[in-house]
Parts: structure tokens; C-alpha cells; sequence
């Protein structure tokens, strides 16, 4: 052992007698040889918010460190760029941060609408307070649970809700109706039901039972995601006007005029694997922009871009969508699934995308 330790320090002497090189400013020693320090070693390039320094690329700023007491890091999928967003209220403009969810995990936030006039569903006099007990009214009213979509468009009695939403206090709810739900365990099956009910009464209380569909996405943070209720007696206006029953459940179709933001569209006919269905489709007067009477005679969307079908099955797959309509060649209408379940209203929104190769701008 001491004979290596000598051998060692021999070695080491050597070295340090021998000429080492000195690159001069601006350069770098890389394999003996002097290179310019920002030489570029493949046709790879630095990504956004970093530089290249040396053969090395690094980030241009100190990664951000949230105050765990008082913000919530929430990053841009886009930029990558982390924005700490306060967690004290600051009212209903006040963005509301969704975090980047523990590994295999998903995080799924929002906003909680009215469906009958596609207002927010907030308190009165909301000032962006997280909802700590249950109220009469308003979005503090409501229960939120995940769900296997599957699972739960098979028998919602018995499918079992997805942690954390199966614990108090699973789920962020606020009287500005956002909602957050960190770290839900993604279910085997390729969809998450988000469902919303009253918290302290069944499917006929002052709110129907309703609810969502996205798509499993572990790793990741979905944002922006639109959560409606209806009262009781916005889908009994709806019945009586000559719409369909909640008692069998409906699934209702909203239809954007672009890939972003919440304009309806107008003039949209629902079909299922290609084919209308006249039997089972209902829309509203044509000028309504608020949902709440149903026109037996109309065949497509009115104002509010909205239709509602009935005997919808989680067996039919994915083979919703509707016709070209108003929309230009180069695009076409998402297909979704839906389904009709008994006193439940399950919310799908269908934009345009590209119709084959070809780019819809909308």
C-alpha cells in the first residue's frame, strides 16, 4: 500500500514538470488543443433561456426559488419560465398557479362556469379566499372528485375516486370558482373524468351532477380547464321547452370557433361516426347566447355554439364530432367520446383542428 501512495506521488511530480499549455483570452483548453471558447461542437443549439458557454449549455438565470409560505412555482409548458404566484387570494383576476405535479402524477386546474349563461360560477362578493367550509350556495358548495373516465362511464356508483380527490381537502377550491387538484394517480385507462357535484347532497340538489373529460397526461400540469354546473332548474327549463330528461342523462357538446379561447360557434350540426343524429340531438333558439330554452325544430347550434345528445355510451368510442359547417376546408371538427348517464350532465368542448395535412389557422 505505501508503495503505491509513492508511486502515486511520483506520477503526480512528473506531471506537474512538464510544460502545460496556456490558452490565451477567449479560448479554451479542450483534449491539449486551444479552441475558441464559444465553439459550437454540433449542429445542436442551446435551448430557450440558456447560453453556450465553453462546450457547455447553461441557464442564463439562477433557477427561481419560490417562498413555500406565502407563492406557488407554477411553469410555463411553453417557456419553461417559473413564476411565483402569490397563494393569499388577490381576487378573481389574480392568476391561480398550477403546479408542475410529482413524477407520474397529474395536476388538473380551472375554472368552475355557470352553464345556463357561461358566467363564472363565484360568490357574490368573492375575493379569491379558498373555500374552508361547505356554504349554501356558490362554488363553495360543490364537491370535486378524478376519476378513471372509463371506470366511472361504466357505473359512476361504484367507480372509486382517484387520491387525492378521495380525501377532505384533496382539491383547491376557491369562491372565485378555481380549482386546482395536485398529484392526481392517473387511473390505467387513457381519460380522467373530473366530476362536480353539491357537497352535501346527491345529484337532485341544487346543482345537477356534471362533470369532464381530459386526457391522461402524466407529468404534467392541464390548465384552463372548464368545469360547468347547472341548477335544477335551468335543465328543468330545458325539458319543458322540448329538450330531453336529466333523469337519463345527456351529454352536451359546446362547440369554439377556434383552437383557443371561449367564442361559440354557430351553425354546427352533431354526428356520430359521420352520420347525423336527429333522434338523439337537441339545440336551442337560434339567437339565445345564454343556455336555456331548447328549440325542438332547430338541426344545428344557435348563438351559444351548443347541442345536447341522449343515448351516448361509453362503448361508442370515440365517434363524436359534427359537420364541416361553417368551418373552411383546411379544417375540421375533434372527435370526442361522450356519454349519457342518469341525472348527470357531462360537458365536452369541441374545437376545430387540422383537417388531414392540411393547417387550420383558426
Amino acid at each position: 500500500m505505501v508503495k503505491m501512495l509513492a508511486i502515486a506521488g511520483v506520477l503526480g511530480s512528473l506531471a506537474g514538470g512538464c510544460k502545460e499549455l496556456e490558452c490565451g483570452v477567449g479560448t479554451i483548453d479542450k483534449n491539449g488543443t486551444c479552441v475558441p471558447a464559444d465553439e459550437t461542437v454540433s449542429d445542436a443549439k442551446c435551448g430557450p433561456f440558456t447560453e453556450l458557454r465553453g462546450d457547455v449549455c447553461v441557464p442564463i438565470f439562477p433557477p427561481t426559488q419560490c417562498d413555500d409560505g406565502t407563492t406557488a412555482p407554477d411553469v410555463d409548458p411553453a417557456t419553461g419560465v417559473v413564476t411565483c404566484i402569490g397563494t393569499g387570494g388577490g381576487g378573481c383576476n389574480a392568476p391561480l398557479a398550477c403546479p408542475q405535479p410529482a413524477d407520474g402524477k397529474q395536476t388538473i386546474c380551472g375554472q368552475i362556469y355557470d352553464l345556463r349563461d357561461d358566467s363564472k360560477f363565484a360568490a357574490p362578493d368573492a375575493t379569491g379566499a379558498q373555500c374552508t367550509e361547505a356554504t349554501a350556495t356558490g362554488p363553495c358548495s360543490v364537491d370535486i372528485h378524478a376519476y378513471d373516465a372509463i371506470v366511472f362511464g361504466t357505473n359512476p356508483q361504484t367507480a372509486p375516486k382517484l387520491p387525492p380527490t378521495d380525501q377532505p381537502g384533496g382539491v383547491y377550491v376557491d369562491d372565485c370558482g378555481r380549482f386546482r387538484i395536485e398529484n392526481i394517480s392517473v387511473p390505467s385507462g387513457p381519460l380522467i373524468a373530473i366530476g362536480v357535484d353539491d357537497a352535501t347532497v346527491g345529484p337532485m340538489g341544487s346543482i345537477g351532477a356534471s362533470g369532464f373529460a381530459t386526457l391522461k397526461v402524466p407529468g404534467t400540469a392541464t390548465r384552463d380547464t372548464e368545469l360547468f354546473v347547472a341548477n335544477i332548474a335551468t335543465v328543468g327549463a330545458w325539458q319543458a321547452s322540448g329538450g330531453p330528461p336529466v333523469t337519463g342523462g345527456m351529454a352536451i357538446s359546446i362547440f369554439r370557433s377556434s383552437k383557443t379561447g371561449r367564442t361559440p360557434q354557430a351553425g354546427v350540426t352533431v354526428t356520430k361516426s359521420g352520420n347525423t343524429i336527429p333522434n338523439n340531438d337537441f339545440y336551442f333558439t337560434a339567437n339565445e347566447t345564454n343556455r336555456g330554452t331548447i328549440d325542438p325544430n332547430a338541426t344545428a347550434t344557435g348563438a351559444n355554439g351548443t347541442a345536447l345528445i341522449t343515448g351516448a355510451a361509453i362503448g361508442d368510442g370515440l365517434v363524436f364530432s359534427a359537420q364541416q359547417g361553417p368551418l373552411p376546408p383546411e379544417c375540421k371538427w375533434e372527435t370526442h367520446g361522450a356519454v349519457s348517464l342518469p341525472f348527470i350532465l357531462f360537458v365536452q368542448i369541441y374545437r376545430p383542428t387540422n383537417n388531414g395535412a392540411m393547417t387550420c389557422n383558426l
